[in-house]
Parts: structure tokens; sequence; C-alpha cells
């Protein structure tokens, strides 16, 4: 957890908006599971609280999501 952590940290200061979508991409090693729903799954709220996901979440939530064909269980 805490690798992941530091390791959004690094990529939240490099990049805003590359770092929203590698929390949003379905990841074919875990089934086309997002790092989003894997932390969710496993209720990793230190990582959830994380500035990268509260504003990715921010988002969500006033309509910026980008266009997709499905809307996955843990945007609803």
């Amino acid at each position: 957890m805490r690798n992941a952590s530091g390791l959004l940290d690094e990529l939240y200061e490099l990049d805003h908006d590359r770092s929203h979508e590698l929390l949003t991409r379905p990841l074919e090693t875990w089934n086309r599971t997002s790092v989003f729903e894997l932390a969710d799954q496993s209720t990793l709220m230190d990582f959830m609280e994380h500035d990268c996901c509260q504003t990715k979440l921010d988002r969500i939530w006033h309509g910026r999501l980008a266009v997709a064909t499905y809307t996955r269980k843990w945007q609803v």
C-alpha cells in the first residue's frame, strides 16, 4: 500500500490528467479491473484518500467522466 501511494504521489505531481486516466484504465493483468476498482474491493481507504483519487472522484460526480461504452460499478 505504501508503495502504491508513493507512486501515485509521483505520477500525480508530474501529470494530473494522466494519473487520473491510469486510475480508471482497465488492467488486463487483473481481468480488466481498474486500480479504482481494486482499491474499492480491498477497502484501501488510505489510497482512496489521495488527492489524485479524490479529484478524479470529484470529476466523476460532477459529470466530467470521459465517454465510455460502459459505466463501472464504482462509478455509480
